[in-house]
């Protein structure tokens, strides 16, 4: 779940632990509490972070691909 202060065009990135962007999505999302459905089947177990951008707004968190 993603809380955004504004709307607007929003990237989604996945980094892997090397900072190497692995994956990465364009959304147009509302202000409020979100949700975006990624893909992550072509990725390989291990720790990565994903980088959530909306206009000056970054928000961060990691994810865990068992």
């Amino acid at each position: 779940m993603l809380q955004m202060s504004q709307s607007g065009n929003t990237l989604i990135s996945i980094m892997d632990v090397k900072g190497s962007i692995v994956h990465t999505v364009s959304a147009q999302l509302q202000s409020g509490v979100q949700s975006v459905d990624l893909d992550v089947s072509g990725l390989t177990s291990g720790l990565y972070q994903i980088v959530v951008r909306q206009g000056s707004d970054i928000q961060t968190s990691r994810l865990l691909i068992d």
